[in-house]
């Protein structure tokens, strides 16, 4: 899928380009807001139901962005990016071994990063319709929180009768970058369409467990899971031009 989107990508580039005419100089000085939204998918390490995996789901990003274009086509700005992935909860819970499990909430991400754009704008005839090409990277700092979950066990066979895992605080960087076009029309508005990743480094999510054992004692502890956490997904958004 990634790669058909890309492919999409380049050939509306190349067909585009021999019927427009580049101005490199179209958006200089211009500051943006896009607001965007769009279905996100995890990580091969992120979905995984074995031992190691996060069992996460597919889920969506909701976004806004705040650019400001230097000068031919390059640019800066700031972002902000929730997303929210699925539980694979049947799975989990063959996997734990437990004989009641209840959960709430999703894994939950929030992030706040700086932006680099290159865009390359195509004018279809005149200044009132003008589609850009264009790419941006993005770093910055996010947090991750787990799924909330509580399990309860037979007391006869195992140690612990009870065991829940709640989120706890934590930040983290990341890096990740988008490629699409945008379509711009009377020097005001804009749509956005666009494929957006997140690099596969590890990273840490902290966590508490609370445990009590068949004669009510308690047992607490912070831990952490360290995994990839990357993924991609695809946008479509509204751009409003802060016009001169």
């Amino acid at each position: 899928m990634k790669k058909q989107f890309l492919f999409i990508i380049l050939f509306l580039f190349f067909g585009k380009a021999l019927f427009s005419q580049a101005n490199i100089n179209y958006l200089d000085k211009q500051p943006y807001l896009m607001i965007s939204a769009g279905p996100l998918f995890p990580g091969e390490r992120f979905s995984s139901s074995s031992e190691n995996g996060l069992f996460a789901k597919n889920g969506f990003l909701i976004g806004a962005d705040i650019n400001y274009i230097i000068s031919h086509g390059i640019g800066i700005g700031f972002n902000y990016e929730y997303n929210n992935f699925g539980f694979n909860q049947d799975a989990f819970f063959e996997y734990s071994g437990a004989n009641f499990m209840q959960r709430e909430k999703n894994y939950a991400s929030s992030k706040f990063g700086l932006n680099l754009l290159l865009n390359l704008p195509l004018q279809l005839g005149s200044e009132d319709w003008v589609i850009n090409l264009y790419a941006k990277g993005k770093a910055g700092l996010r947090t991750m929180n787990i799924p909330e979950i509580d399990l309860q066990y037979n007391e006869i066979t195992n140690k612990y009768v009870e065991v829940s895992y709640r989120p706890r605080s934590g930040t983290f960087g990341y890096l990740g970058y988008s490629a699409g076009l945008q379509l711009f029309f009377l020097q005001k508005y804009g749509v956005n369409l666009s494929y957006t990743e997140v690099m596969g480094s590890r990273h840490s999510i902290n966590y508490s467990v609370r445990k009590f054992d068949a004669a009510g004692q308690l047992y607490e502890l912070d831990d952490f899971i360290n995994d990839r956490l990357d993924h991609y997904g695809f946008q479509i958004g509204f751009i409003l031009l802060f016009t001169n």
